[in-house]
């Protein structure tokens, strides 16, 4: 177990929990993090032990057993699955690597995914199906156990009601992934009550604002003066995270433009790498190499994940390794008898060479692997800035693929006017900020609203104002259906616990619930629900209404904070009703 610590602080810490644990969810990579109240600015981090090497995070892999049952996660996962597929000869009454569940970077379904649901389906790394709450749940409840474990070992009597738990996840993500999260840790095993969503970049902001002296960063001391605006990039695994900051009097932060990103991480390098490799000795080789050497083919993906982060802008070439196996896949599929003539054949005969199964890649077509990706990162916050009037004079650099040299060099000649701040181990700036988030009180002062949030109402029907297809008859009125009734706009600046409500008439008391459904858009003003996307389903219980007559509810969202919250009350008796969450699809 590691620990940081920075120089006492006088800011006592927020929960009534004895401590304050946080688990950052990786595209690649996952780990954990805790301090007790006691002494807060402490942080302990684990080591998590492979074959090779020891790591403050884990790989994000889960094995499942054939019958679907949790069988391992991080490199015990990567290890026992190598150990199946090296098995001898099949046994026809024994299952085989193939009969096991193998999954790996699965976080970005929740990105690419528009209508995540809790019965949306994410494949292993085989095409075998799963419901993708299963898997993260299993995850999560691994993290969670091994930390109790640590804990314990510490603390003997230490129990899981002393422990407030921090999830980290994207900025970008909506609610629906947020509520997707959420579920999975219930799932785990954590109690709702005792679990707090912290976005990422935002965590990072946090840490960089209780200033670790001792990072050997002298621009990071910038960061905690009042006035002080920064931008914060969040470079992960699977997605670039961006935010702006200003360091307001209070000590606290202000949103000054809503978090924006998309999916640019270290994934996709790392992919670009596997399909330059793939180009060379063909796709059947690759594929071959896959179903019959998986083993070889996890060890050439860690190959890759190792190695790319020793990129630099100056460094002239890069030896990947590849698995003898490969070689004779593609002697096997292919026309080249050698690696040597295979690369010799391809596009990249003139900036790769080969001696016996290590490939040198040499810099121009390293700079054209990394490019596209850091393009667009450099892109997105190149508009950012454009949004923005006043000068953002730093750039915090935060995250696992922001540990690349290449980035971080290709950033700094993009914004040669700006001081580019990248702490040591960037990595775990996230997971250890997330930590400080909990013990902390709510540390953004603003946020700006990341969509245009509504609800669906049904207005007295205008022929002059309404399409005709929206004419509905009610109780005998006309009525236009479909109508987008705006709350919040998209980029409002909204300060946390900031309540927009509105009543709604029950006619028919004999109903069980009250069903409302949230509407989100990119678009300022939408006119109708049919062009926006469903986000949440509420449902208001409506038992105690019966006999009374005409009944109005009070419905209030709660924007600002991490979490959309919702409550509802009864407008005659100001009782208030529990509102169920669920994610809403189009109906």
């Amino acid at each position: 177990m590691a620990s940081s610590s920075i120089s006492k602080l006088n800011t006592p810490s927020k929960p009534q929990h004895l401590f304050v644990a946080a688990i950052d969810f990786g595209t690649t990579y996952s780990g954990y993090a805790f301090s007790s109240t006691a002494e807060w600015e402490k942080v302990h981090t684990n080591r998590w032990r492979g074959d090779k090497l020891t790591s403050p995070k884990a790989p994000t892999v889960v094995l499942l057993n054939p019958d679907q049952s949790f069988n391992s996660f991080g490199y015990t996962a990567e290890k026992a699955y190598s150990e199946l597929v090296n098995e001898g000869p099949e046994d026809p009454e024994k299952p085989t690597y193939k009969d096991y569940y193998y999954f790996q970077n699965f976080k970005m379904k929740l990105h690419n995914t528009k209508n995540v649901t809790e019965g949306t389906i994410i494949e292993d790394i085989r095409g075998k199906p799963m419901q993708a709450l299963i898997i993260f749940a299993y995850a999560i409840r691994e993290l969670k156990n091994n930390l109790l474990e640590q804990l314990r070992n510490a603390i003997t009597d230490a129990k899981e009601k002393d422990i407030l738990y921090v999830l980290t996840v994207p900025a970008i993500w909506d609610e629906r992934a947020k509520l997707f999260m959420r579920k999975a840790a219930m799932k785990a095993g954590i109690d709702e009550e005792m679990l707090f969503i912290a976005l990422e970049p935002e965590a990072a902001s946090v840490f960089c604002q209780t200033l670790p002296f001792h990072v050997e960063d002298v621009g990071q001391k910038q960061l905690v003066k009042p006035g002080t605006q920064y931008m914060v990039a969040d470079l992960g695994g699977g997605t670039a995270d961006l935010t702006v900051h200003k360091r307001t009097e209070n000590g606290k932060l202000r949103e000054l433009w809503r978090a924006s990103g998309g999916p640019w991480g270290g994934k996709n390098v790392n992919e670009n790498f596997l399909q330059c490799i793939t180009t060379i000795v063909t796709p059947k080789a690759m594929e071959k190499l896959r179903k019959t050497e998986m083993d070889d083919y996890l060890d050439l993906l860690q190959e890759i994940e190792s190695k790319k982060k020793h990129v630099n802008v100056k460094k002239k070439s890069l030896i990947i390794i590849v698995p003898l196996s490969l070689i004779d896949c593609t002697s096997e599929e292919t026309n080249y008898k050698t690696l040597e003539e295979a690369v010799a054949a391809s596009m990249y005969a003139s900036s790769i060479t080969v001696k016996k199964n290590k490939l040198t890649f040499k810099k121009n077509v390293l700079n054209e692997l990394f490019e596209p990706i850091v393009e667009e990162i450099i892109n997105k916050m190149m508009n950012v800035f454009s949004h923005i009037t006043s000068d953002i004079p730093y750039i915090l650099l935060v995250g696992g693929f922001s540990e690349c040299d290449i980035v971080r060099e290709k950033i700094r000649e993009q914004f040669p006017s700006k001081t580019v701040i990248a702490p040591l181990e960037s990595g775990l700036i996230v997971l250890k900020g997330a930590v400080y988030y909990g013990h902390l009180p709510e540390p953004i002062s603003v946020r700006c609203a990341p969509y245009t949030y509504g609800i669906q109402s049904w207005p007295p029907f205008d022929p002059l104002q309404h399409p005709r297809n929206k004419r509905v008859i009610i109780n005998g009125e006309e009525r236009c259906k479909d109508v987008f009734f705006k709350f919040v706009t998209i980029g409002d600046a909204i300060e946390p616990g900031c309540t927009k409500s509105q009543n709604f008439q029950i006619l028919d008391t004999k109903q069980t619930s009250l069903e409302c459904i949230v509407y989100v858009s990119e678009e300022e003003d939408p006119e109708f629900v049919d062009t926006c996307t469903p986000l949440l389903k509420l449902s208001i219980p409506l038992k105690d209404f019966r006999g009374r007559g005409i009944v109005e509810i009070e419905e209030a969202l709660i924007f600002g904070e991490t979490e959309l919250r919702i409550k509802a009350r009864d407008h005659w008796s100001g009782v208030e009703y529990a509102v169920s969450k669920e994610l809403a699809t189009r109906v």
